[in-house]
């Protein structure tokens, strides 16, 4: 995949979101894509685990899903873009997220660092996402998150959630 197939639109985005001066809940939603903003977040807060302190957004894009998982929940967090133009935009709209130019496959943060880990609209865009998922949930040689890690796909709005999303690909997507 090229790579400017997101890294325009994601430029276009955040030039909109700054020259239309957008702050706090305005800016969130300007820079999450999808059309369930916020009613797709809101079930992964709810079902959190008690005391979460740090949650994982892989595939942050402009950060706005981890703005707001931040901004609702209090939890730190640790989010990962692969695209440098929307890293820098992400950095520039939301300070208080750490967001790292890192792929899903290879997390620059440690083990068990996170009591929840997202991937949201994130495994439809990877050919292979068992590294992505193994990395996210913990295979016996990584443990990224002491949970279990939560996707969506862009269409569907199905969420795969634990046991589920570490079954291989094939077995995954027919479900």
């Amino acid at each position: 995949m090229p790579e400017d197939v997101f890294d325009e639109p994601s430029q276009w985005r955040h030039e909109a979101i700054l020259a239309l001066g957008l702050e706090g809940e305005e800016r969130i939603a300007g820079a999450v894509t999808g059309v369930a903003y916020p009613d797709a977040l809101a079930p992964i807060l709810a079902a959190r685990p008690e005391g979460l302190t740090t949650i994982g957004d892989l595939g942050a894009g402009l950060g706005g899903a981890a703005e707001w998982f931040r901004s609702r929940s209090g939890a730190a967090v640790l989010a990962v873009e692969p695209e440098a133009p929307a890293t820098l935009a992400a950095r520039q709209l939301f300070p208080q997220v750490r967001i790292a130019r890192a792929t899903a496959g290879a997390l620059p943060w440690a083990d068990g660092a996170c009591g929840v880990v997202t991937l949201l609209g994130v495994i439809s865009l990877l050919r292979d996402p068992g590294p992505a998922l193994r990395e996210a949930s913990g295979s016996p040689a990584r443990r990224r998150s002491s949970g279990s890690p939560i996707s969506s796909p862009p269409a569907t709005g199905r969420w795969c959630t634990g046991p589920t999303c570490s079954r291989p690909w094939p077995t995954w997507r027919r479900r």
